[in-house]
């Protein structure tokens, strides 16, 4: 409770900055609970949040007294100022940055660096290579936002070109044409699928056919051509996000971490600090594969790999044993070391039947859109998948689990959709696609990261535990989504389920074996009418 009585004037200018009805609460011990508005500039949220920390007042109260401190001699007319909408921009910006400056000093008295976490960044990205996003779109904690290349046509494209190469121009050229073609090709096949299909409206009918066209076409296209994405994150992950991308061999990546340290310092010049290359990771990044793959005695001089998306590690017993010691501990008075004791002692076909009844006690009444409790974050499930580029993009933006790339060039091959297959286009894209690898291999495959198409394939480790896989794999196998990365999934549970058949109630894979938007875009129409009414 405050000992502060509000006047008026502070009343006032609490309801406006913050989503509380009667300002005379704050003058209470009752529970509250209260929204920023947007009026209230971003770059001084966290540090109102800090003074938690070190202050018995609420942070509405807070608010009134920095203003008061950052200017004691004008509090009453900058209070009149803030609530007076005809005030001109000028003059509410200069309260704001007089008040900030107090609060960092504040800040920088106690320690600021957890505030980070309190600050919000929002960046738009535009003109932006395919290629580059990969690089930017790495971060569990952001949220990213991108141009699809399902719904938007990119037959009008500018590319990002690293330095003059009439070369690979050319290859974006052909790339493009082929692109229109493929386009034109499959369209009257998908009007002749969905003829007969009924649907909510003819806009519906028209998105689902563009939809399916533009799933083929995207294959053609290059990983050099523009985009846009957006992203939402705490000032912190910008600061740890910038300083990855500072670090990236690629100038595009650098450059627009550059921009992004420069727009997000206007926003929050307070917290975003910290934001150069580490040494330490820029050493190690330049460590070469020859010398890792001697110290290892992995020489790639016996390799003869066939890369395909496997479950490649996870040890199923402990798996299995750790799963029933969380799922059984918060019932159980027993420490953990005595539950997994118990455990040991047990037989086989005992361990099946008892993890076998823990799991339709935890899982038989998951509703549809109900995550995996967390006790099955259980496990450590090591894939590695391949898949083409574009398929890759889809399922690089998930955060769960943790990603490692092996890296970006055309020497895996390259993704064919069976519509294409069976078209007279097949033998122009073939030699499309190993025009890309025999030029990336003429430049060397470590610099050809613009040298390939949206159908090359990459390969990943994707290391996760159970319940990531859940989401995963529930999310990306439904008949809307792109069969490329469908595919995948389907693989991934199917693997699993062979380690841990005791799942296969639980998991609830589509194993269709094409993809139809039609349902998604039906369920769409019918939203949009009614949000019209």
């Amino acid at each position: 409770m405050s000992n502060r009585i509000l006047t008026e004037l502070e009343k006032k200018v609490v309801t406006k900055f913050f989503t509380i009805e009667d300002p005379s609460i704050l003058e209470t011990d009752a529970t509250r609970v209260y929204c920023r508005r947007d009026n209230l500039p971003m770059s001084i949220w966290p540090f109102l949040i800090g003074g938690y920390s070190r202050s018995v007042e609420p942070l509405a109260i807070r608010w009134l007294i920095a203003i008061q401190q950052a200017d004691a001699s004008n509090y009453e007319s900058n209070l009149e100022a803030l609530c007076d909408e005809s005030n001109n921009v000028e003059l509410v910006s200069a309260i704001y940055g007089r008040v900030e400056r107090f609060l960092q000093t504040w800040a920088k008295k106690y320690g600021h660096n957890s505030l980070k976490d309190s600050a919000l960044d929002c960046f738009a990205i535009e003109n932006i290579s395919q290629r580059a996003t990969k690089a930017v779109e790495d971060s569990a904690l952001a949220a990213y936002q991108e141009k699809s290349t399902r719904y938007m046509d990119f037959s009008s494209p500018v590319f990002y070109f690293a330095h003059t190469d009439t070369t690979l121009e050319s290859l974006y050229a052909r790339s493009m044409d082929l692109y229109a073609r493929v386009n034109e090709h499959v369209r009257p096949i998908y009007e002749k699928q969905f003829a007969e299909v009924e649907f909510a409206s003819e806009t519906a009918r028209k998105n689902t056919i563009a939809a399916k066209c533009f799933d083929v076409s995207r294959y053609l296209l290059p990983v050099g051509i523009r985009t846009s994405l957006g992203i939402t994150c705490s000032t912190r992950e910008t600061e740890r996000l910038i300083q990855r991308m500072a670090e990236d061999p690629l100038h595009e990546v650098r450059h627009i971490a550059k921009l992004m340290q420069h727009h997000g310092s206007k926003i929050n010049p307070g917290l975003l600090k910290h934001v150069e290359g580490n040494p330490y990771t820029i050493r190690r990044k330049r460590m070469t594969s020859e010398e890792m793959l001697m110290e290892l005695g992995l020489s790639d001089s016996n390799c003869d790999a066939l890369y395909e998306t496997n479950l490649v590690h996870v040890n199923v017993e402990d798996t299995r044993r750790n799963l029933m010691l969380a799922l059984s501990y918060m019932s159980s008075p027993l420490a953990a070391n005595q539950i997994m004791h118990n455990l040991r002692l047990k037989s086989d076909i005992e361990e099946t039947t008892q993890l076998a009844f823990m799991l339709d006690t935890a899982l038989a009444n998951r509703g549809k859109f109900d995550e995996l409790p967390i006790e099955f974050k259980q496990g450590q499930l090591v894939y590695e998948i391949v898949l083409d580029f574009g398929a890759f993009r889809d399922l690089q933006r998930h955060r769960v689990g943790t990603q490692i790339i092996h890296g970006f060039a055309p020497n895996i091959g390259w993704t064919t959709p069976e519509v294409i297959e069976d078209s007279p286009l097949l033998e122009e894209y073939n030699k499309l696609m190993g025009d890309y690898v025999e030029y990336a291999k003429s430049k060397g495959f470590d610099n050809s990261d613009y040298c390939m198409t949206m159908a090359h394939n990459v390969r990943y480790l994707y290391i996760c535990d159970i319940r990531q896989l859940f989401y995963m794999v529930e999310l990306r196998t439904k008949p809307d989504g792109h069969w490329s990365y469908r595919r995948v999934c389907q693989k991934m549970a199917n693997d699993f389920l062979k380690a841990f058949p005791e799942f296969k109630p639980y998991l609830r894979v589509d194993w269709s074996t094409t993809s139809d938007r039609s349902k998604s875009e039906n369920v769409t129409a019918v939203k949009l009418e009614q949000f019209r009414k």
